[in-house]
């Protein structure tokens, strides 16, 4: 997908299509990024989150 906008900047030569490129290649950053803490941490269950909600209720 990167490829594609960068063929087509270099196919224009357009401001908004290099914007495009960039912003393609800065969400793949950002997703490896949080791919990455995610695949660390695992399934986190203490207590914080809606991991750790009990729903007990009133008693």
């Amino acid at each position: 997908m990167e490829q594609t906008y960068w063929e087509q900047f270099m196919h224009t030569g357009s401001v908004d299509d290099y914007l495009y490129y960039k912003g393609v290649e800065t969400c793949r950053k950002v997703m490896d990024k949080y791919e990455d803490k995610n695949s660390e941490s695992g399934n986190c269950s203490n207590r914080h989150g809606a991991v750790g909600i009990t729903y007990r209720g009133v008693r």
